[in-house]
């Protein structure tokens, strides 16, 4: 008699473990979001029947990630059945879009931006920066090149370049040196000038005065 009332409880708590989602015991096991509870294996709570929305893996206890639409994934890869949500990329939507401008969507496969790149990145997925580009600080998304001038100290088309800074003093000394000879040249010029009339003037004025 004892034997039998121990068989038809054990009989109840199998039930109520398959009916609530529950694997083993209520204590030591626990479903995961099984879109049906009562698919819920009651050996090692895998869902047999699928997940809820938004849920994958064996238990049905990891989230899908980034998935566009209603969120759903599938079960065991994770891989998404509506796309990517804005700014996602990749199978399963793990991997972000780089400096997409507009709504920062990007190919959920190759990764290139959709709308172009914010200012101051260039490149099929935005991920290389401009230079040291004047303006707005924006570039030819496919050569680099700048829209506008460079910057102060920088050359080159895309203004990677930098003006060495001993280059550039020696360029400022070079012209104050030629500043300088000119200077000292024209004053040495108008130097001679002036002693040579004023010899002139005097010789004559002796020799009208002598005269």
């Amino acid at each position: 008699m004892v034997q039998v009332m121990v068989l038809v409880c054990l009989v109840v708590l199998l039930n109520y473990c398959v009916l609530h989602g529950l694997g083993h015991s209520p204590i030591s096991y626990m479903c995961g979001n099984c879109s049906d509870p009562t698919t819920c294996d009651p050996q090692d709570g895998r869902c047999t029947g699928g997940c809820k929305i938004g849920y994958m893996g064996l238990s049905c206890d990891e989230l899908c990630s980034n998935c566009a639409g209603n969120g759903s994934c599938s079960q065991i890869k994770g891989v998404c059945h509506n796309g990517c949500r804005t700014g996602f990329r990749g199978d399963i939507c793990i991997l972000e879009c780089h400096n997409c401008a507009g709504s920062g969507a990007c190919d959920i496969e190759s990764g290139a931006c959709l709308e172009g790149c914010t200012n101051g990145h260039w490149g099929d997925e935005c991920t290389f920066m401009c230079g040291a580009c004047s303006g707005n600080g924006s570039c030819d998304r496919h050569s680099g090149r700048c829209h506008s001038e460079c910057l102060l100290g920088h050359k080159f088309y895309d203004c990677h370049g930098k003006l060495v800074v001993d280059t550039f003093i020696e360029l400022v000394e070079t012209t104050r040196f030629y500043e300088r000879i000119n200077h000292e040249f024209y004053e040495h010029i108008n130097h001679e000038f002036y002693e040579r009339i004023n010899h002139e003037f005097c010789e004559r004025i002796n020799h009208e005065f002598y005269e």
